[in-house]
């Protein structure tokens, strides 16, 4: 399995919160990796680290076999690294969104998937829109054009299925699917477990400042530290293990 991207012992500090003490991820080609989390934990960091959003207080980063110093936003996004982001608008709020979904067509050369895009995310009668006066979902799908439009090897999606209706989830879910079958290495964060889970090859837990490599999603669903610390469930094991470390308790 190629790697695309690398991130090695990756540390963060926000005046005197540390969010990341020594965080690793990797994103290989033609998979979906799940970076799950609590709230605050460190993933929207460590993936804006990763596309050059924000810079690192130490650790490395490779994306396809080249090591940065420092890391820069334009810079590896003309490398083919898209990140989508959680919180920041990824489309610009002055121009239609036709106009702006023809610009990105024709700067990554694939205007012959553009009609195509729109029809799948059904955004034919939105075209002459600007993004404001979308909703969340249209706005999410048109986002998620604009990436497949894009074309990127490697994909950062921060909580791409956050707040969707059903039908829009499913949409960007195919997407993302879509992407991972052509070859496109795929980071996604969440709260949507099932979702997430249906959609990953891997689950990376950050936990603590740093992190750790659960394997299949299967396996993670199987980790009992994982289940009683994010999951919030106990397997028989671990119910076990609590009643034998603590006898005279009732069992949970």
């Amino acid at each position: 399995m190629s790697t695309e991207l690398r991130a090695d012992s990756i540390g963060k500090r926000f005046g005197s919160t540390r969010a990341l003490t020594a965080a690793s991820l990797s994103a290989h080609r033609g998979s979906i990796t799940a970076l799950v989390g609590r709230n605050g934990a460190g993933k929207s960091t460590l993936l804006k680290i990763c596309a050059g959003w924000i810079s690192a207080d130490h650790g490395v980063l490779a994306y396809r076999g080249r090591t940065y110093a420092r890391p820069r936003l334009h810079e590896l996004a003309r490398a083919g690294l898209c990140l989508f982001p959680a919180e920041q608008p990824l489309l610009s709020p002055s121009f239609p969104l036709g106009e702006q979904l023809r610009a990105v067509a024709r700067q990554s050369r694939s205007t012959a998937l553009l009609q195509e895009v729109i029809e799948r995310f059904r955004l034919g009668s939105l075209l002459n829109l600007r993004p404001p006066a979308l909703s969340g979902g249209e706005r999410r799908r048109a986002s998620f054009a604009a990436v497949e439009l894009f074309t990127p090897y490697c994909l950062l999606a921060d909580e791409p299925l956050r707040d969707l209706a059903p039908l829009d989830a499913e949409l960007i879910s195919t997407s993302l699917r879509s992407m991972r079958a052509d070859g496109c290495a795929i980071v996604v964060t969440g709260h949507e477990m099932n979702s997430i889970f249906d959609l990953a090859d891997e689950v990376v837990w950050v936990t603590a400042g740093t992190t750790r490599n659960l394997g299949k999603p299967t396996t993670a669903r199987e980790n009992w530290q994982f289940r009683r610390e994010f999951l919030g469930t106990l397997d028989a094991r671990a119910r076990a293990e609590v009643t034998v470390r603590h006898p005279l308790e009732e069992a949970p």
